[in-house]
């Protein structure tokens, strides 16, 4: 498999433009705009880089939510692939995925589509819970989120994400600008799961999405 540098779209800017290095030595990743998603909800947000990315980039939040018929509680994973099959952009649904799926994925030039347990927090974006307080939240589902994946190296899953509304500075001293953010494989794969309204389980499910 080739390297890809994992360079990413200012928002705001043409597409092609691009200002984002490759995040780390050794990484894939794929050119993905990096919306304006901090005030959109999450399925709009992953929607709204699909459309913008694949030449729609004008398709305004408002509509996609309205479309989506959104609300802070959610969208079961279904009206995403209904959206999907709508706006004529084909997508490959994966249940049990693996980090070997999404590598696979992002080397044809897919993004992934994934519905995992986030919270905001200083720490990368995302919580570190103690164990016992993450088994807890991974039973209530309750954190339930959208997300992108777009880049991977060796230690991180990389994703384009509308809980990423700030710039940070991880602790390794790399600066991620709002969003993005990224999640070690460890914790990807325990909080890749999700339940929607209707009480499907969906455990480490991914739509894989070609950009072009």
């Amino acid at each position: 498999m080739g390297l890809l540098e994992a360079r990413f779209i200012a928002p705001g800017q043409p597409s092609g433009v691009l200002i984002h290095e490759p995040v780390a030595r050794g990484a894939i990743g794929l050119n993905f705009p990096l919306v304006e998603m901090h005030s959109q909800l999450c399925s709009v947000g992953t929607m709204h880089g699909v459309l913008y990315v694949r030449n729609s980039p004008d398709v305004r939040p408002y509509d996609i939510q309205k479309e989506l018929s959104a609300t802070p509680q959610g969208v079961n994973p279904e009206k995403i692939k209904q959206f999907l099959t709508r706006h004529a952009i084909p997508f490959r649904e994966t249940f049990n995925g693996t980090i070997a799926d999404i590598s696979r994925n992002i080397s044809k030039g897919r993004v992934s589509i994934v519905a995992i347990q986030a919270l905001d927090s200083e720490y990368e974006g995302y919580h570190v819970l103690p164990n016992t307080a993450e088994q807890e939240l991974l039973v209530r589902y309750d954190a339930g989120h959208y997300s992108t994946v777009i880049g991977l190296d060796s230690r991180y899953v990389w994703m384009a994400d509308s809980h990423a509304d700030r710039d940070i500075t991880t602790n390794d001293g790399l600066n991620i600008p709002s969003g993005l953010r990224r999640m070690t494989h460890e914790l990807f794969m325990r909080r890749w799961i999700d339940q929607s309204d209707t009480g499907i389980i969906y455990s480490r499910w991914s739509l894989a999405i070609p950009l072009a």
